[in-house]
């Protein structure tokens, strides 16, 4: 083989590793969440805003998006309050952001209002630390 061919098939192997690396979630159990992720953050970018995809990291109740500033955390589940059940854990809410506010979550539009009254139900129950108001679940 030349150098050049050596070369080459080593960009190959590479980006091909990194193309499996970045895909292979969507084959997982979960994968769905992991693809409304990426979908979702494409129309970001192609509608403009400042998007990334943060999620990576794997840090511990952190963000899966930033948009324009604004930390977001991805939850596509069956129903609305399983959405909203999984940013639970021990029965208080798990997804803050640096100044103390909690995080934004993004579920499947369909299941919208479903989640809205799961956590205001929450909210009432004082499950949301320094959220009293159940119409802030919007």
């Amino acid at each position: 083989m030349k150098k050049r061919e050596v070369s080459g098939t080593a960009a190959g192997v590479v980006g091909s590793a990194e193309n499996y690396a970045d895909n292979v979630v969507l084959g997982a159990s979960r994968g769905h969440g992991f693809a409304a992720e990426k979908a979702n953050h494409l129309f970001d970018v192609f509608s403009g805003k400042d998007a990334q995809i943060v999620g990576g990291n794997n840090a511990k109740n952190g963000a899966d998006r930033l948009v324009d500033g604004i930390n977001i955390q991805t939850k596509y589940c069956k129903t609305g309050s399983k959405c909203v059940g999984e940013c639970f854990e021990n029965s208080e809410f798990r997804y803050w952001n640096p100044d103390g506010t909690p995080m934004q979550i993004e579920v499947p539009s369909d299941k919208y209002d479903s989640a809205v009254q799961a956590l205001e139900e929450k909210i009432k129950r004082g499950q949301v630390k320094g959220i009293s108001d159940p119409a802030q679940a919007k």
